[in-house]
């Protein structure tokens, strides 16, 4: 008896692992429509890491381990599921996607289907870019379009952000593109545009897709569409993200000992006296010296949050949009912050049936606390509060017994030898702290289209706009540090302000030659004008500590 059930018990083995052997399954993608080999192909089998790519005839080949679905994705085309259960040669044929051949991209002046497109244009969708609370439009763009560079120039917030569509052109020129927002080109206005009031975005590559810009259009063309109210009841919609952000892995600082410890060496190495010995000789060895890591102490976590709030709706005649939000992120490096806030509104209308009308204002401001983030000095941009921190011994306190910075080593331990023990440095949680550098934008930006409808496909678009934008820069630089930084006292007072003004018409017609034959052609006149006032000055030796 005990023989029969181990002979059952052996062969349930057996039909276990027979059932989990590994098989191939092979074959060939091509497309439906035109049985062309797909090269680049994934396959993969669903639920498990293994997964292949198709060669340059479209054939594949993958190794399965029992039964399993097989699922063949590739970009444009509508993915395909299939289940398989041994050994086989699958043939597949994948349709094109249809959604994304009759999605409609904006070129230059006019709307069309993005199959109909010749030159090389990138979409990102509105719903994309509101994943995540981006600070600007530019920093949205970061990774969701091939070959578009998307950098910010510092880590701080509300930094300026560097995007590149061709590559960098031109050392002394600007390389930054051309940003047409609703139709009218923008500068200032876009600092205040929040990445969910965006519709779509569309990215004009090639020189093709963007020569109707002229010579502005030589770094790409970025074109954004804002949204729009849609038909239906009333709608209120509220959304909110509240996040924390943290550093990275900081550089690893020496410990006081630790510093002690290599200074001794060098000392002894180029036969100087050491720390130990020269403070013995001076007489004032201390046994127990702290330890600061000055990295740690000028970073922290930092919240970031943002609130959108809008109110939308209409008929088939006319739309309304109300869209308000703010922004604000406060830096991990002390002393930093960016806060925005801005109010948009949009309606259009059929005023008649030949007849549509648009307007679209916004305004918006913004305030962004900076701190030095790079070079030496005190004064200007200068003076990096992370250089100072790096060079900043452990054995020197960040506050006194009264609560301010340590400035000099020797005024806390009370002797001149320290400095040349710790360093005379700067502090650079004092430099974070007696930091007062502000900038702060206020602009608006209004778009107004006038669609007249004409027989036989024939229309006139008239668009206007009006792009302003305030800059205000405030900077003052206290006296600190037993007054060897900022003497004397000084306030640094700069504004500049930008007007643009933009009007642009074109008449457009359209021909369908065939079933899939079309014909458009566009003429129009554009008339733009800027104009902006800058003013700067400066005073110092103030008598109080903050000339408010």
């Amino acid at each position: 008896m005990k023989k029969i059930l181990l002979l059952i018990y052996l062969s349930t083995i057996s039909f276990g692992l027979s059932a989990q052997n590994e098989f191939t399954v092979n074959g060939t993608v091509k497309d439906a429509a035109t049985n062309e080999a797909l090269i680049g192909v994934n396959v993969v089998l669903i639920g498990s890491g293994n997964g292949t790519l198709t060669s340059v005839d479209g054939s594949y080949k993958i190794m399965v381990t029992g039964n399993g679905t097989l699922k063949f994705s590739y970009i444009g085309y509508e993915s395909q599921e299939v289940t398989i259960s041994g050994s086989q040669n699958l043939d597949i044929k994948l349709k094109p996607d249809s959604k994304l051949i009759e999605e409609v991209v904006v070129v230059g002046y006019s709307i069309q289907k993005k199959r109909d497109v010749l030159g090389a244009i990138s979409k990102v969708d509105g719903a994309e870019l509101s994943k995540i609370p981006y600070a600007s439009a530019q920093q949205a763009l970061q990774g969701r379009v091939a070959g578009v560079q998307v950098a910010s120039q510092t880590g701080a917030p509300g930094a300026p952000i560097s995007v590149r569509i061709r590559g960098t052109g031109s050392i002394s020129s600007g390389n930054e593109p051309l940003y047409i927002v609703d139709g009218i080109p923008v500068e200032g206005a876009l600092n205040n545009l929040s990445p969910n009031e965006i519709e779509s975005m569309s990215i004009l590559k090639d020189a093709s897709s963007a020569a109707i810009y002229g010579s502005r259009a030589n770094n790409g063309v970025v074109l954004i569409t804002t949204k729009s109210g849609k038909t239906g009841e009333g709608k209120i919609t509220y959304n909110t993200q509240i996040g924390y952000q943290m550093h990275g892995n900081l550089t690893k600082m020496a410990t006081t000992d630790q510093y002690i410890q290599m200074y001794n060496e060098a000392a002894t190495a180029d036969n100087n006296t050491s720390i130990v010995q020269r403070d013995l000789i001076a007489g004032n060895w201390l046994k127990d010296f702290p330890n600061v890591n000055h990295i740690e102490e000028i970073f922290r976590t930092a919240p970031i949050q943002s609130h959108e709030l809008s109110i939308s709706g209409g008929d088939e005649k006319t739309k309304y949009l109300v869209f308000a939000s703010y922004y604000n992120q406060v830096g991990i490096l002390m002393n930093t912050n960016y806060e925005r806030a801005s109010v948009r509104s949009n309606i259009s209308s059929d005023v008649k049936k030949w007849l549509h009308l648009d307007l679209n204002v916004s305004g918006g401001t913004s305030s962004n606390r900076t701190v030095s983030s790079s070079g030496d000095g005190l004064i200007s941009e200068g003076g990096s509060v992370v250089r100072y921190a790096l060079y900043r011994s452990p054995a020197i306190p960040v506050y006194d017994a009264q609560g301010g910075y340590v400035d000099l080593p020797s005024t806390y331990y009370g002797n001149s030898v320290y400095n040349s023990f710790f360093g005379d440095g700067y502090s650079p949680e004092g430099l974070a702290a007696n930091t007062d550098r502000v900038k702060k934008i206020k602009s608006l930006l209004t778009t107004g289209n006038m669609i007249i409808k004409f027989p036989a496909n024939l229309f006139l678009k008239t668009t206007f706009g009006l792009d302003y934008s305030n800059a205000e820069m405030r900077e003052f630089y206290n006296i600190w540090m037993l007054d060897r930084a900022n003497s004397p006292n000084a306030l640094n007072l700069s504004s500049s302000t930008d007007i643009n003004w933009t009007v642009n018409s074109t008449l457009n017609h359209s021909i369908k030659l065939g079933e899939n034959q079309n014909m458009t052609s566009l003429i129009g006149v554009e008339a733009i004008k800027r104009s902006g006032t800058s003013l700067g000055v400066s005073d110092s030796e103030f008598a109080n500590t903050d000339p408010n």
